[in-house]
């Protein structure tokens, strides 16, 4: 029986220095989960959309590492190609394409926030 969301993994930095404990994370397998590639796929055009939209580039948002992300998600799909239907192909443009607005929306509303 599938257990649902709880903690599976320890998680530390690459150097071996522990991790934020207040930090929530969570980690998906690109290599088996063909739907963790469609997450991160998303993931990392978001970042490109709200630097287009004019936000500053920084350590967790910047074009480096969105191309980076989609360079290794190429690379697994010509290793291993997904299994399921592509978000085009699922017919979920129209709610992707909100999905976007409305984080646009959140950042512009942030950044207008801040200025008051």
């Amino acid at each position: 029986m599938a257990k649902g969301l709880y903690n599976k993994y320890h998680l530390t930095k690459s150097d071996g220095t522990p991790v934020d404990p207040t930090g929530d994370y969570f980690i998906l397998r690109l290599d088996t989960d063909p739907r963790a590639r469609v997450a991160v796929e998303l993931y990392a055009k978001l970042m490109l959309y709200e630097i287009t939209d004019g936000q500053k580039e920084t350590n967790h948002c910047n074009r480096q590492f969105a191309q980076d992300i989609m360079d290794h998600l190429q690379m697994l799909e010509e290793k291993t190609p997904r299994t399921c239907l592509l978000i085009e192909e699922m017919g979920l443009q129209p709610e992707i394409d909100d999905l976007v607005r409305s984080i646009k929306k959140e950042i512009n509303d942030g950044k207008k926030t801040r200025e008051d």
